[in-house]
């Protein structure tokens, strides 16, 4: 059992053996990242979204993970605005873009060759991304809201709806019928 942990200061990611949980042990630190702010795991890949320290990132590096002690940076995505939150749906990235305020969904089923599907604007500082079924859930921490995305096309996610009366959302995360 492992944690990833990304450390956007020192633009790193620990993974610690947490199977031990009263004695955690790192036992491997990735570099080479930038500024990284969430990272989600999928399968042998972490995914990495680099916001950038100090200025503005433009990345989200795939990181094979198939051996925890020697991780390697494998493929990275371009073309992003300081993203923030990144979540994993099949074979599709989608990763929250503060810089722009949009949500980018990125075609990761060869992780060495990342490839860009589509963006949609999300407003309001978008800051996390949960996915359940054909919907991404992306709060937005200045519109005080949650977007609700269909992404049943990645090419060309549209929003259904937008549910207000929040103050300053951050995280996200839905289970069956429900978001938290």
């Amino acid at each position: 059992s492992y944690a990833y942990v990304v450390n956007t200061a020192s633009s790193t990611m620990h993974i610690v053996d947490v199977s031990n949980p009263s004695a955690p042990r790192t036992v491997a630190t990735t570099t080479a990242l930038n500024g990284p702010y969430n990272v989600a795991v999928a399968g042998r890949y972490a995914y990495v979204s680099n916001y950038g320290v100090p200025s503005g990132g433009t990345t989200m590096s795939i990181v094979d993970i198939s051996n925890p002690t020697t991780p390697v940076i494998v493929g990275t995505a371009t073309g992003l605005n300081s993203p923030i939150g990144v979540a994993i749906s099949g074979n599709v990235a989608y990763v929250v873009n503060g810089g722009s305020a949009t949500l980018a969904a990125i075609d990761v089923s060869d992780p060495t060759n990342p490839k860009s599907l589509g963006t949609v604007g999300v407003g309001g500082s978008p800051y996390d991304v949960a996915i359940s079924g054909r919907y991404a859930y992306v709060t937005g921490v200045t519109g005080n809201n949650v977007r609700i995305i269909d992404i049943s096309n990645p090419s060309s996610m549209y929003a259904v709806s937008t549910l207000a009366g929040f103050s300053g959302p951050r995280g996200i995360a839905v289970q069956g019928r429900y978001a938290y």
